[in-house]
């Protein structure tokens, strides 16, 4: 995604930028429920009063019996620490779900390991007589890991991706935001506008006289990963949490890239591949940042496959 315009999209016009009067009609009012649908699905109980943990991230969790602090920077770090704050009476089972891809899992109780079944994909059981003030710790080892995209049903490319965790990794292409007053269907409030966003060449500047050549050497995002990449080359980076994690993420990769100057067109309208796989890159390695995906507006996720004569 090297742009987000009025006529990026393969799909439809107006599809892409961004707006804040949606022509599709279902987006604006489902976008409001992801929150509260988060929260609400973060706890649940069944039949017998059993109390299930799905998904984590920093809140608390209140209810007539039972409540909780939950602790974390999950998905950005691999610990969660969750206090309780009021239990139900008796012996209950705590459950809590261990991501699918994650391999490793381990809980504690109180500073002590549990010897609860960690499973990906499934439910961790505690039975316990709980108490208010019990710390549970949960620890969800993260590793790097580089595959393979099957893409055969629209250009048998096969690029490569890097996921770290729960989150795929991605190449920012830098950001520029140009207002427009956009096709509204009723008029927007004052100072609301519509955007259009460009890759940004504020670095490295290039015009319609520049040969094509010099527009590839500029372009700041057209780079391929080396063929069957070790993933111990990668680096990963965690940061203090500096504002919203969304936009300024405390966790990135520093990922060994090579330039390939044709592997994406430097003056297409809409987002396509034109490189044939694997394709001619330099052999000298550039170390970039990559950011999860999710904390960009323009990106590359998927990297062609590199190579190169020696």
């Amino acid at each position: 995604q090297a742009s987000a315009t009025i006529i990026s999209s393969i799909y439809a016009v107006d599809s892409e930028p961004y707006s804040p009067c949606h022509h599709v009609a279902c987006c604006p009012c489902q976008s409001v429920r992801v929150l509260p649908e988060f929260l609400r699905g973060s706890c649940l109980t069944d039949e017998k009063g059993r109390y299930y943990f799905l998904n984590y991230g920093p809140m608390s969790i209140d209810t007539h019996e039972f409540g909780a602090l939950v602790d974390t920077l999950y998905p950005f770090r691999d610990t969660i620490r969750i206090t309780l704050k009021a239990c139900p009476v008796g012996e209950t089972s705590l459950f809590f779900r261990i991501p699918s891809w994650c391999e490793g899992a381990k809980i504690r109780v109180n500073g002590q390991n549990s010897d609860a079944v960690c499973r990906p994909g499934q439910f961790a059981q505690i039975p316990r007589l709980w108490q208010a003030g019990d710390e549970i710790t949960l620890h969800f080892p993260m590793r790097v890991k580089i595959e393979r995209v099957n893409d055969r049903d629209m250009s048998g490319k096969f690029p490569q991706v890097v996921s770290y965790g729960p989150f795929i990794f991605c190449l920012p292409v830098p950001e520029k935001w140009q207002p427009f007053a956009g096709p509204s269907l009723t008029p927007l409030p004052e100072g609301w506008t519509w955007y259009e966003v460009r890759a940004d060449y504020t670095d490295a500047p290039i015009n319609i006289y520049d040969s094509i050549s010099r527009r590839y050497d500029a372009f700041p995002h057209n780079f391929a990963m080396e063929e069957g990449l070790d993933p111990s080359r990668i680096t990963v980076e965690e940061l203090p949490a500096n504002g919203y994690v969304w936009e300024n993420p405390p966790l990135r990769l520093k990922v060994p890239l090579h330039k390939a100057k044709y592997c994406f067109s430097p003056n297409a309208p809409r987002t396509f591949e034109v490189y044939e796989a694997p394709i001619e890159a330099e052999p000298t390695e550039q170390t970039l940042e990559l950011w999860p995906y999710g904390c960009t507006a323009l990106r590359i996720t998927y990297f062609p496959r590199a190579k190169w004569t020696k």
